[in-house]
């Protein structure tokens, strides 16, 4: 693929085939729910399948601003979850990375500064962490919008992934995790921590994104369960990905040792 796009980086590749598994992913969800062959979700997916074509497509200035429809699209998406749902502002911002993703890409094909990009891409990815965290922790709140308790499938993926019993046991493991995602968010600000951090979040961001095919997917059901649950781990790529492609910035002290003030 980095043939077909020569005059990218290849940390802009990565950023280019996460964004394709996003768009594809979402697409794939409407089209498997679009039973009766119901106009509004074929021409959501057939919208978010163009996107996610488009990043492949060199030198097309018609395909910069589709992808700010792109993110548009995601952030209605999961603005209206989060509004119907009466639970925490964290539900909509864990979602940033994937809202982000189209946006930063959006930024390098108009040739903005590299390292205003990366600085915006580590906002991004921090905002996912740092909301994921705080529902792994679980923080209740009587106001609707920093209700962050812990979501009943939290339990249960971790639960089936790790092969736990006991709810408690459970809590425990998610709280680490929470507290992790924190520090893990506040370390890639600081040049000094910031390679570890990005680290982690390459391994837990993937690793959380495969937890619900691995959770819900049942051999005797195969073919069905992937068919719902595989494009969940591919919306997911970014909360890995980003991160990935973070690790090879080159205005970024972690990969820039000859500039270890930048």
């Amino acid at each position: 693929m980095a043939s077909a796009l020569p005059s990218l980086s290849d940390q802009v590749v990565r950023l280019r085939i996460i964004a394709f598994l996003l768009f594809a992913g979402y697409g794939w969800i409407l089209l498997h729910g679009a039973t009766g062959m119901s106009d509004v979700a074929l021409t959501g997916a057939f919208l978010l399948l163009s996107i996610a074509v488009s990043f492949f497509i060199p030198h097309r200035r018609f395909c910069n601003w589709l992808w700010l429809v792109g993110a548009l699209f995601l952030a209605i998406i999961h603005g209206v979850n989060w509004l119907t749902s009466q639970k925490g502002i964290g539900l909509f911002l864990e979602h940033a990375s994937q809202i982000g993703l189209p946006i930063l890409l959006f930024f390098i094909a108009r040739s903005k500064p590299d390292a205003m990009i990366a600085k915006t891409a580590l906002v991004f990815i921090a905002m996912t962490f740092v909301f994921h965290g705080l529902f792994a922790i679980g923080i209740p709140s009587s106001f609707a919008w920093l209700n962050h308790a812990t979501p009943d499938h939290f339990l249960f993926m971790t639960k089936e992934t790790l092969g736990i019993d006991s709810d408690g046991v459970a809590r425990q493991v998610l709280l680490a995790a929470g507290v992790l995602d924190l520090v893990a968010a506040a370390a890639i600000f600081s040049s000094r921590f910031r390679k570890a951090g990005l680290v982690y979040m390459l391994i837990w961001g993937f690793l959380t994104a495969l937890a619900r095919p691995v959770a819900y997917v049942e051999l005797d059901t195969l073919g069905e369960d992937l068919m719902r649950w595989f494009p969940e781990f591919l919306i997911r790529t970014p909360h890995g990905g980003i991160p990935l492609a973070l690790l090879g910035w080159p205005s970024l002290s972690c990969c820039s040792p000859k500039n270890p003030k930048s």
